[in-house]
């Protein structure tokens, strides 16, 4: 088995094993048996959390040492696991652990610590009498000296993690470009470590998402799940999306693991149409005997192929890159060795061919890197490939980089992805544990970006909510169109040596005094080297007209939804009215030679009139108009004793404040809702409910509120307000609290404000009246009898029922 770059899956068997034992009662011995065991489970934290408890009960337990160093390495945490392989190499004189200086020397070039990786290198090129180990050292002391030879990288870069939206606290991979603007990826979304024995299947199992950029373009969108229901089979992890140039295709990998380790995986293909896929097929070169993954679409001599990295036989060692052409209905013909000297004695993985530039990218750990897998490119001419170049520092790190892929949009994109566990990752536990998706800008290959935003010829602030249309000047066209409801900004692609106009839409407002244009002239921004942003602003000139604003008086804060309407001062005419729902600014085109009333109005709020002077008017001053929110009273629970429906003295005080709201607001609508703690039958619990909800309403109808004001409602002990028990033993606090009444206002129309603005509760009316402790006892065989029965979750017959509700009717 061999490790998956899709760190995704050291989330995905994080079990935790519980001990009954404490830990001072076992012996060293026992805890590496427990260890052992959880190691065997692919439980690597708990195996790592026993070993360390063996060695820090025994510090000569070289074997516990060994272990723990073992299971950092697994995890990824290379600063622990070079701590313990020099513990081991250092105390192993009899070398009974003759790999330990090797992985000793992987993590030491790891963590970037070259100079000593290259001596723990040499070392073990000493020691080791196996060719390929041999072979192995040279090459990793080759990547160590490179790195210090070239510690620079080679050109401008601009690499930043994706962010939250996209990666989690685990593992992503398989980021693919659909465009500029939208990413598919697979993930594990866990925040936390995942306990398979207790988390649904669906929790522990990696999935395909997409995302697309958010609207102002600095972020992503929180990632959301791609044809779950088709592509999810349970036990299965579903990874490593990639689709035809056409979108009529779309492969993916099926990964089945054992703990951290692939066991199997295999490339299938479905049809796609609109990003709803069919459902999907195994491509026939898939066996149980190797596995096969990161598949990625190529076009390359005029033929449609499938690369693909794959440890099947035929390959020269480990995981190695090949290819097969691609039939019309997504299959395959046999898949080939990619040739040359691409493909080496270890591991080959993730390639991408870039058919602007006829460049194969892939990652390997055979080539000499700078860390672990790193990313090489390969020119490919007629059926050739030349020898592979090491992307330097910046497109690779000193851990794992892979899954290197650029926005194949648009014939200047330079905009890509690289899948990585570098520092800087969105980390579960150590830094380097987890691989993220990570951007990467390249200035060598660039887009013109121009930034416009739209504002207030007068004022010169900002004018949300406008369309602007990009024209090319030499033809008048409009070759884009964006709106913006949320703010005033918008981004549009230049193409290089192009002049254009910027055109601004926005209702109540002319165009300005002056055209906004944009140029990508030479003479303009010069020689392309790095990214080209050219920031703009459009004016828009407002109408000659009224503009009214309503806020909320109590917040100060835009209040929608309201309808204004202007009347003529002198005549009272009515001459416009208009209701926003999503804003709260409107703008009436008016002429400026007479005074306007204007009337504000929103239901629960006071309505508002005032009546501006003609030398407001003349000037244009906008009015902004404050409605004052109506205060309804705050209704609280009334509370009953045990078994009972009577109102008792304390609730009659909080029905007496009820009693005075609804006085003085005759308009509410009241909900009266009845409740029960869980003792008894359900049946018996419901009519105890419905009793306590006649009654209360009884009350309040004799001292002169009418019935139909309020609605009855019994919701017996379906809607506890606290535990009626806590692990099995009787919470009468909790049960006090279940039986109640509840007040709420479901009709407030038309509910005028009072001189007092509203009622006020004084004391501390939520808490519940005293009772009789012995009233509230649960007692006798009877009760606990009918809270077992409710519990068990076995089906009553008929006879048994019947005996429980005459036990409920004579107990209540």
């Amino acid at each position: 088995m061999k490790h998956i770059p899709l760190a995704i899956i050291i989330a995905a068997s994080l079990a935790q094993t519980a001990w009954a034992q404490p830990t001072r009662s076992l012996t060293p011995d026992k805890m590496m048996e427990i260890g052992d065991a959880s190691f065997g489970q692919k439980d690597t934290y708990t195996a790592l959390e026993w070993y360390t408890k063996a060695y820090d009960a025994d510090n000569s337990n070289l074997l516990a040492a060994h272990q723990i160093a073992t299971m950092y390495d697994q995890l990824r945490d290379y600063k622990e696991a070079t701590k313990w392989y020099a513990t081991v190499v250092d105390k192993d004189k009899n070398k009974a652990y003759p790999n330990a200086r090797l992985r000793y020397a992987h993590t030491l070039k790891l963590n970037g610590q070259y100079e000593e990786a290259i001596k723990q290198f040499t070392e073990v090129e000493k020691e080791t009498a196996d060719e390929r180990t041999k072979k192995i050292c040279a090459i990793e002391i080759e990547g160590a000296r490179w790195a210090r030879k070239y510690p620079e990288q080679p050109e401008p870069l601009v690499i930043e993690n994706v962010g939250r939206s996209i990666n989690s606290p685990s593992s992503e991979d398989g980021a693919f470009a659909a465009t500029r603007d939208k990413i598919y990826y697979s993930s594990l979304k866990t925040d936390t470590l995942i306990y398979t024995a207790e988390a649904p299947e669906d929790k522990k199992t990696a999935k395909i998402y997409y995302s697309t950029r958010s609207s102002d373009g600095t972020g992503w969108e929180a990632g959301k799940e791609f044809n779950n229901s088709i592509l999810y089979q349970s036990g299965f992890h579903a990874v490593q999306p990639a689709f035809t140039p056409d979108k009529s295709k779309f492969y993916f990998v099926k990964a089945k693991l054992e703990g951290n380790f692939l066991k199997n995986s295999r490339i299938y293909v479905a049809n796609n149409q609109n990003d709803n896929l069919s459902n999907p097929v195994a491509l026939s070169f898939n066996s149980n005997d190797y596995s096969c993954k990161n598949p990625q679409v190529a076009v390359m001599e005029g033929k449609l192929v499938l690369l693909f990295s794959s440890d099947k036989p035929g390959g020269k060692g480990g995981f190695d890159i090949w290819y097969a052409e691609i039939n019309a209905d997504g299959t395959t013909k046999e898949p080939l060795l990619v040739g040359g000297n691409v493909n080496t004695i270890a591991d080959d993985i993730t390639p991408f061919f870039d058919a602007r530039e006829s460049i194969l990218y892939f990652s390997s750990q055979g080539h000499p890197s700078v860390g672990g897998f790193d990313v090489f490119k390969s020119k490919y001419s007629a059926g050739t490939y030349s020898q592979p170049e090491n992307m330097g520092f910046g497109f690779n790190s000193r851990v794992d980089d892979f899954g290197f892929s650029i926005n194949q949009e648009g014939a200047d994109d330079c905009y890509g992805y690289v899948v990585s566990n570098r520092p800087g990752t969105i980390s579960m536990k150590s830094e380097t544990c987890c691989d993220d998706v990570f951007s990467v800008l390249m200035p060598n290959r660039c887009d013109i970006i121009a930034n416009v935003n739209v504002i207030d010829e007068e004022t010169k602030q900002p004018l949300k909510n406008a369309t602007v249309q990009l024209v090319d000047k030499a033809t008048g066209k409009v070759i884009d169109q964006q709106s913006n409801k949320e703010g005033n900004n918008y981004t549009f692609k230049l193409e290089p040596n192009k002049e254009y106009e910027v055109v601004a839409i926005k209702e109540g407002f002319d165009k300005p005094s002056s055209q906004t244009k944009l140029s990508t002239l030479k003479k303009d921004i010069g020689e392309v080297t790095k990214p080209v942003t050219i920031n703009k602003e459009t004016p828009l000139k407002e109408q000659l007209g009224l503009v009214v604003e309503t806020y909320n008086a109590k917040t100060q804060q835009g209040l929608n939804g309201a309808e204004v309407a202007i009347f003529d001062a002198a005549t009272g005419a009515e001459l416009k009215k208009e209701k926003q729902d999503g804003k709260n600014r409107y703008v009436f085109p008016l002429g400026r030679d007479r005074q306007y009333k204007i009337v504000a109005s929103r239901e629960g709020f006071t309505s508002e009139t005032r009546t501006m002077t003609l030398q407001q008017v003349k000037m244009g001053e906008m009015q902004k108009v404050y409605l004052t929110p109506m205060e309804l009273p705050i209704f609280y629970d009334i509370f009953f004793d045990f078994n009972r429906d009577a109102i008792r003295t304390g609730a009659a005080d909080t029905l007496n404040r009820v009693l005075a709201s609804l006085q003085q607001f005759p308009n509410l609508v009241v909900e009266v809702r009845g409740h029960a703690d869980a003792i008894g039958s359900d049946g018996y619990n419901d009519q105890l409910s419905a009793r306590r909800s006649k009654n209360a309403i009884e009350w309040l109808v004799t001292k002169g509120i009418a019935r139909e004001r309020f609605i009855p409602r019994a919701a017996g002990e379906k809607e506890p307000r606290a535990a009626n028990d806590n692990n099995g033993v009787d919470n009468p606090e909790g049960r006090q609290l279940n039986r109640r009444v509840e007040f709420k206002i479901i009709d407030a129309k038309d509910v005028k404000p009072t001189p007092t603005g509203g009622v006020t509760e004084s004391g501390n009316p939520t808490t519940p009246e005293k009772t009789d402790p012995k009233k509230d006892k649960m007692s006798g065989k009877g009760n606990a009898d009918a809270k077992k029965d409710k519990m068990s979750g076995e089906k009553n017959t008929t006879d048994k029922k019947d005996k429980i509700n005459k036990a409920d009717e004579k107990k209540k």
